[in-house]
């Protein structure tokens, strides 16, 4: 196989398959808002940690118990998450437009913006969560 078709076959792949998971992840925190806005609650309360052993862990102080908040962080996420859905789908029907070659200057610019939105919705999950 010409090494240029297999570098555009994996660029489709993996641009089209992060596009389907972003969009995908909008859809279920829509779908499904008061679900995910008590999950978003639950760890943003840290309600695990009132249990013991961990009841007496000093983590606590920093937990965040309005239902506010956690919407807002839930709108954020999705923000972001939309963000990225369509900045990466717009990279991969660049990429496909542009068959066997390797991804232009726009396409990338396009799947550079989705991966930052992308990689800030989870390094804020990680953070926060």
């Amino acid at each position: 196989m010409d090494p240029e078709i297999s570098v555009w076959m994996f660029q489709l792949a993996v641009a089209a398959g992060l596009a389907a998971w972003m969009s995908v992840a909008v859809l279920n925190n829509l779908q499904a808002f008061q679900a995910s806005t008590g999950a978003i609650g639950l760890t943003m309360g840290m309600v695990l940690l009132r249990e013991p052993p961990f009841d007496t862990l000093p983590l606590r102080r920093r937990a965040i118990a309005s239902p506010a908040v956690h919407r807002l962080a839930l709108l954020g996420v999705i923000a972001l998450q939309a963000a990225s859905a369509l900045a990466l789908l717009a990279g991969t029907l660049l990429i496909a437009c542009d068959p066997l070659r390797f991804a232009s200057a726009s396409a990338l610019a396009c799947l550079n913006l989705g991966l930052g939105a992308f990689v800030l919705c989870w390094a804020a999950m990680c953070v926060a969560g």
